[in-house]
């Protein structure tokens, strides 16, 4: 009897998700900084406003990405723990 190997192919799209989100989040952080760097003076208020909601942004992209690679890890273990393959 063939048993056939069974791969999961949703946590692979899962762990693409994890990457794409903390490179962006971490990219939105560098440009949020660069721009409240870039108008710290007290004139542009908008601008530091603005650089500020990239920063959180990217910070709150970041906070996902590691939720999500704990939430990935269980679902691995659960996986090779039911006789999965990965």
């Amino acid at each position: 009897m063939n048993k056939e190997i069974k791969i999961n192919k949703s946590l692979r799209a899962f762990s693409n998700f994890i990457t794409a989100s903390s490179l962006i989040g971490a990219l939105l952080l560098l440009i949020g900084l660069i721009v409240i760097a870039s108008s710290s003076s007290s004139q542009n208020f908008l601008g530091v406003l603005n650089g500020i909601s990239l920063s959180y942004l990217g910070s709150g992209l970041i906070g996902l990405a590691m939720v999500a690679a704990f939430l990935r890890q269980t679902a691995k273990v659960i996986v090779e723990g039911l006789g999965g393959s990965i």
